[in-house]
């Protein structure tokens, strides 16, 4: 599955307008897609029963200071059926911290790009080992909020075909973000 695929024209045009309408004081925290899946991932997902299920995909440059902890809370909500660490030519320790998460978990998945190639690469890399009928992308660095998963999986199931932006500036929650 690839982001030129003509299935995602549609997608990433809403994801485009949807951006466009959030105030520049804001950002976008999580997406979660339509994976856009072929027939062959659709079959496999029918086989496993994985009906509503959801993947993560990490993708990750240099962190080795956040990647452990980043994953630990991810696995802590138990909600993925799998989680696809990307890693876009990290020279520090991140590697060799993925390649252990992988052994210890079945549901982690680390693919390696030799040299960096940008977020947005890493982010479509992954994409071609989804297998699951939705899709949310989160970064390394402990920015954002795992705990906030379930409740916009919860939103997507009922609303098919739609996309959940999700923003660490909500009103009424408490955040402790790294950036200002």
């Amino acid at each position: 599955v690839s982001l030129a695929d003509a299935n995602y024209f549609p997608l990433l045009e809403e994801l485009i307008q949807s951006i466009k309408r959030f105030k520049e004081s804001e950002k976008v925290a999580i997406c979660i897609l339509d994976a856009g899946l072929t027939t062959e991932q659709k079959k496999n997902i029918s086989n496993k029963r994985m009906n509503n299920s959801i993947s993560v995909i990490v993708p990750f440059f240099n962190e080795e200071v956040y990647l452990q902890k980043s994953v630990n809370r991810l696995l802590d909500i138990n909600l993925f059926n799998e989680i696809i660490l990307v890693d876009d030519g990290s020279v520090d320790s991140s590697v060799e911290i993925a390649r252990k998460l992988e052994k210890d978990f079945s549901e982690i998945k680390l693919i390696v790009i030799e040299s960096q190639t940008g977020k947005g690469n890493a982010v479509k890399t992954g994409l071609k080992f989804i297998n699951s009928t939705h899709i949310i992308i989160h970064d390394a660095d402990l920015e954002y909020f795992p705990s906030d998963i379930p409740n916009m999986f919860d939103i997507a199931k009922k609303n098919p075909g739609c996309l959940v932006l999700g923003s660490r500036t909500i009103k009424g929650k408490k955040r402790v973000n790294r950036y200002k």
